[in-house]
């Protein structure tokens, strides 16, 4: 499937899931995926630790809900507010500050950093 039809179904999708993988060094990974979900303006359910830095951006955002891996409680209440919320066709998300995580402001910003390091 061509990466432009991918964006497509992102951004008509209801609600995008991003399972983070649980592992010793999730806490500092942030996968490339999370940016794409951003730019899609669509709620994000992630499956991960709530105070790593994936959770920090999601927060910060407005972008999505992290739930911890093993919060079933956490799981049932999110998966039920955002079926109510599909029924009354209010689904949506907030999705402040999502411009800061563009590829274009995170190569600038990159950049950035690099410039510093030759001074």
């Amino acid at each position: 499937v061509p990466h432009k039809e991918i964006i497509t179904r992102l951004c008509s999708s209801s609600v995008l899931l991003l399972p983070l993988n649980n592992t010793p060094n999730v806490m500092g990974i942030i996968p490339g995926k999370l940016f794409e979900y951003l730019a899609a303006k669509r709620p994000i359910l992630a499956i991960g630790p709530t105070n790593g830095d994936s959770a920090a951006i999601l927060q910060q955002t407005g972008g999505g809900i992290v739930v911890d891996y093993h919060d079933e409680e956490k799981m049932d209440r999110t998966l039920a507010s955002y079926y109510v919320a599909y029924k009354e066709g209010s689904l949506s998300v907030r999705s402040d500050s999502t411009e800061k995580y563009s590829r274009k402001n995170l190569a600038a910003s990159f950049c950035s950093l690099l410039s510093g390091l030759q001074q």
